[in-house]
């Protein structure tokens, strides 16, 4: 509401709404919809869902470390759930933001892109659409050809400074938060030699880096190819 009443106030032809929990959105079609009542009864006639689709094996390597300032997850059943659901949740611990309860992280693009999108239509008739991007087919960053599709000059938006940027962790700091979030809830005096347990998994799945990047990109790259075309994505 109060973005709907600040952009009303300013004029503004394009509301842009991203938030990380977006994400969600593949899984959970109902918010979506809601969504798209709500901006249609307070006066926006096109509704669009952006997506980016990105390479599913860095996409793996950025959700693990990311998750890392979070909670603990193993490497390799992350893997094997990604690899067995085409998605990968996570319960989501921080009681600051309790909605929502998990965050889910899609790699089979192709199979939950196309059940999102049929849920959108009810009744036959869509009542909005979708847009999807190459997460890779960039200049200077993602995002640069929805700008440039809303009528902005991707070249004319200042970027924040490096220190500002979300950047992903280097592997020593992914595996100090590990620890750390795994050893929280061990008894001190356990505490030592789990936190060996903790870095051989780790060190385990990064020896096998390129391997376990290759595996998902060789099961879910062809559908996520698929997909960018038939949306007519630039590539």
């Amino acid at each position: 509401q109060a973005m709907c009443d600040s952009a009303r106030a300013t004029g503004t032809h394009t509301l842009l709404i991203s938030s990380e929990n977006l994400e969600n959105l593949l899984f959970s079609p109902g918010i979506a919809l809601e969504m798209t009542d709500f901006l249609r009864d307070h006066g926006y006639e096109e509704i669009i869902y952006v997506m980016y689709i990105r390479q599913t094996g860095e996409m793996f390597w950025s959700i693990y470390s990311e998750l890392s300032r979070h909670t603990y997850v193993d490497p390799m059943n992350m893997l094997h759930l990604c690899l067995v659901n085409g998605y990968y949740a996570v319960p989501n611990y921080d009681r600051r933001t309790p909605i929502p309860p998990f965050w889910y992280f899609c790699f089979d693009h192709e199979k939950f892109v196309a059940e999102f999108e049929g849920r959108l239509t009810r009744g036959g008739a869509s009542r909005c659409r979708l847009k999807v991007y190459d997460f890779d087919n960039r200049a200077f960053y993602p995002g640069e050809e929805m700008f440039r599709d809303i009528g902005l000059d991707p070249h004319r938006l200042a970027l924040p400074p490096d220190t500002a940027r979300n950047t992903r962790m280097p592997d020593d700091r992914v595996l100090d938060n590990y620890r750390r979030r795994f050893n929280a809830d061990v008894p001190k005096t356990l505490r030592e030699g789990f936190s060996g347990l903790v870095e051989k998994r780790h060190l385990a799945a990064l020896e096998r880096r390129s391997e376990i990047s290759e595996m998902l990109d060789t099961r879910f790259g062809p559908g996520s190819r698929r997909l960018l075309a038939r949306y007519g994505a630039r590539t």
